[in-house]
Order: structure tokens, then sequence, then C-alpha cells
């Protein structure tokens, strides 16, 4: 069995002349992390490894959630994560080595939530900035997952 998580990067700023990449949290994005984190601590959630965009708002975003897990875990900074599309996330997905059952992937809207409404035959899932939406899959093997194919576990809001 495997299970993905996904989550939106928390509130960030708007500052004229900062690129997208160097958003920052805003004071309300570190209260929105700090308190998804307790929610996953309460959850016992933990990952095998986390994948996270380059841009600082979802490596903040991370590194809080991160300083709340009982045990060190991998994270990994996959570029291709920031802006992708659905399917490329998807693909990151399914390349995962088999021998992890509990990817974290820690990203960007309107790939997120595409990617979340794919996965699930459910409504579509809209993610705001700082929720998680896990997903639980009936396999042993990241490639086989497909659309429709996810069960959904949590979807937590700040």
């Amino acid at each position: 069995m495997k299970h993905l998580t996904l989550i939106r990067h928390a509130s960030a700023s708007w500052i004229q002349g900062q690129s997208d990449q160097q958003r920052t949290l805003t004071a309300k994005g570190k209260l929105e992390c700090v308190a998804l984190a307790q929610q996953l601590k309460n959850r016992q959630w933990l990952p095998d490894q986390l994948k996270v965009s380059p841009a600082v708002r979802t490596q903040t975003t991370a590194a809080i959630l991160y300083e709340t897990l009982p045990e060190q875990i991998s994270i990994v900074t996959v570029d291709t994560i920031y802006e992708a599309h659905f399917k490329i996330l998807m693909n990151i997905v399914r390349q995962t080595a088999d021998n992890l059952n509990h990817l974290c992937l820690v990203g960007h809207n309107p790939g997120l939530s595409e990617l979340a409404s794919d996965l699930t035959c459910q409504h579509p899932v809209n993610m705001s900035p700082g929720n998680a939406v896990q997903f639980r899959f009936e396999t042993d093997q990241w490639d086989s997952i497909t659309e429709n194919a996810g069960q959904p576990t949590f979807f937590l809001t700040p």
C-alpha cells in the first residue's frame, strides 16, 4: 500500500520587484504552517520523503513541517515541481522508488489541486494555501498509480 500527501505552501507575500520563486511566507502563512504541522503531528503523520519545489515559500513550509516530525526524513528539492502541470506531478509520483511507502509533495496550485482531483473520482479538489490532502493506493508500485485510483484519507485546512 502507498500513501501520497499533497501540501500546498502556506500564504505567501507579494513584494514588488521580487521574483515569484523568492516569495516568502507571510506571518499568516507561518501560522498556517504551524497549525497544519500540529494537525499532522496529531495524526502521527510520518512520510518517508518530502519532495519540495525550490521556491522559498515551499521550502519554508517544508522546514516548518519537518521540525514537528518525530524522526528525520529525506527532503529532496525537485525543480520540476515549481509551476508544474498535474501530469508532471503525476510523473514525479510514478518515478518514486518503490521502497518508499509514503511520499509527500510540497508545491503549488493549480498543479496540486488538479493532481488531487485527478487522483480521486470524487468532486474537484481545491487546495487553498496551507491545505493538505492524503491518498491511499492499493498497490506496492508507484508507477502503477492511475487517475481515480486514490482513496482520500484526509483533507486538512490550517
